[in-house]
C-alpha cells in the first residue's frame, strides 16, 4: 500500500521554478532516498511533503489525503522530520528534546504524563540514547545529536518520517551508524522514510528506492539498483563513476 502518492507536483519561487511536474509514490514501511545536484530542488521537495511549504500545482496525498487539508497538529501526528542542522538556542537536556516529540498529542500548557515518558524512554532506548538523556543537547557530539533528534522523531509516533542530509557533517563511522539506526527503524516499527542523501554509496547500500531530480525535474524513480547506475549517475551528476561490488560508487575525478 502508497502511504505518500505526489501527483503533478510544481512549485515556483516568484518567477522561478523551482519544481516541476514530479510523480511518484512510496510504499509504506519502505526506505527512499532523494538524490540530485546541489539546486535540483531535493529540500524543497521535502518541506513540500512536511506541509511546511505550500505546492502551487497537484497534490500531495498522505494516505489518499491531500496534505493541504491536514491541520498543524495532524501533520505533527503523522509526519516528523529530521534536519541537517538541529541547532537550538536554549541547552535543553537530551530527554526533554525528545519529550519535545509528545507535543503533537499534548493539549495547550498540558503537562508530561507516565505514557509520554515511557515513550521517550523506549524512543531513547532505540536510539541507543538514554545513557544520554540528563546531557545538555549542546554538549554532545554531532553523531549523538542526530541520534537523540532521531528519537525526538520517534517519540512522535509518526507515520512518515522526513530527514534532510541527517548525515552529511558526520564522519564516516558516524553515517554508518547512522543509517543502520533508520534501517532499523524502518524495519522494526514499518516507518516509511524518505531522506536526502548525498553520498552515493550509502543511498545504494540502504535504500529501497531512489528518487533522482535534477533542474527541479524528476529523472528516476524506482529500486535502489536500477536507478543508481554508472549511466544515469553520468546524466545526474554529468561525472563518470563505476559502481563497485554491490554498494560502492566511485567518482572519477579526472
Amino acid at each position: 500500500m502508497d502511504i505518500l502518492t505526489c501527483k503533478n507536483i510544481s512549485y515556483k519561487v516568484k518567477d522561478k521554478t523551482i519544481l516541476s511536474d514530479i510523480n511518484f509514490s512510496v510504499p509504506q514501511g519502505t526506505m527512499t532516498s532523494i538524490v540530485g545536484m546541489n539546486g535540483s530542488g531535493k529540500t524543497t521537495l521535502l518541506k513540500l511533503v512536511s506541509n511546511i511549504l505550500k505546492s502551487d500545482s497537484g497534490e500531495i496525498l498522505l494516505e489518499n489525503k491531500n496534505i493541504k487539508s491536514y491541520s498543524v497538529k495532524e501533520t505533527a501526528q503523522n509526519i516528523s522530520m529530521v534536519f541537517q542542522n538541529n541547532e537550538t538556542d536554549f541547552d535543553f537536556s537530551a530527554q526533554q528534546i525528545v519529550l519535545m516529540g509528545r507535543m503533537p498529542y499534548q493539549k495547550l500548557l498540558q503537562a508530561d504524563n507516565k505514557d509520554d515518558f515511557l515513550i521517550v524512554e523506549q524512543a531513547m532506548r532505540q536510539t541507543n540514547t538514554w545513557q544520554l538523556k540528563d546531557r545538555l543537547i549542546n554538549s554532545l557530539s554531532g553523531g549523538e545529536k542526530q541520534r537523540v533528534f532521531i528519537a525526538r522523531s520517534l517519540a512522535q509516533q509518526t507515520k512518515l518520517m522526513l530527514l534532510d542530509e541527517p548525515v552529511a557533517n558526520l564522519d564516516l563511522k558516524h553515517q554508518i551508524e547512522i543509517m543502520k539506526l533508520l534501517k532499523q527503524i524502518q524495519k522494526q516499527n514499518n516507518t516509511t522514510i524518505l531522506i536526502v542523501l548525498h553520498d552515493l554509496s550509502l543511498a545504494l547500500k540502504y535504500s529501497d528506492n531512489v528518487l533522482a531530480l535534477k533542474n527541479g525535474q524528476m529523472c528516476f524513480f524506482d529500486s535502489a539498483k536500477t536507478v543508481l547506475t554508472q549511466e544515469n549517475i553520468s546524466t545526474l551528476f554529468e561525472i563518470n563513476a563505476s559502481i563497485v561490488g554491490n554498494h560502492n560508487v566511485i567518482i572519477d575525478n579526472n
